[in-house]
């Protein structure tokens, strides 16, 4: 047993975080260390956002390892949260589906990016979600900094029409 140093209740040893480098257990609870970096967060959003970017891009092996064994760990979480997404936008799934099944028919073609030419890893990008069809062709890192980044500034370029 252990008493925390912030909420000072006792508490078992396996409620405590080991510290590898120091080689002993941190004097905060596990609860206490949480609350206080969920307050951290929304007291900072805007330096934990680009704290969160910046560990993602100097590792997305390890992101992404880390969201595979999320996924295979908690496989009803993630079917909820699949589920959750399609409720809330079910225009953006038909559209999907009706570019999913053009591509297989032979209707639609995979076009080069767009923005840099590329024809590795092209997706179709929905301006307008009811004209499922009408779709934009770009690579993986083009679409990912217009759609999640929210980058409107290729839609004035000459090359859209």
């Amino acid at each position: 047993m252990r008493t925390c140093s912030k909420c000072e209740i006792e508490k078992p040893e396996d409620c405590f975080s080991f510290l590898k480098k120091q080689g002993c257990y941190n004097s905060w609870c596990k609860d206490c260390i949480k609350a206080y970096c969920k307050k951290w967060v929304k007291n900072n959003s805007e330096k934990s956002t680009i704290s969160h970017a910046n560990w993602y891009k100097n590792n997305q092996a390890k992101a992404k390892n880390q969201a595979k064994r999320w996924s295979k760990n908690n496989p009803e979480k993630k079917k909820r949260h699949i589920l959750k997404y399609q409720a809330k936008h079910p225009e953006r799934i038909k559209a999907h589906q009706a570019v999913s099944y053009a591509i297989k028919t032979g209707k639609l073609t995979k076009k080069p990016c767009l923005m840099c030419g590329s024809t590795i890893k092209i997706n179709a990008h929905h301006m307008d979600y009811s004209k499922p069809l009408n779709v934009i062709w770009l690579c993986k890192d083009h679409h990912k900094s217009i759609c999640h980044k929210k980058d409107l500034t290729f839609y004035s370029a000459k090359r859209i029409v």
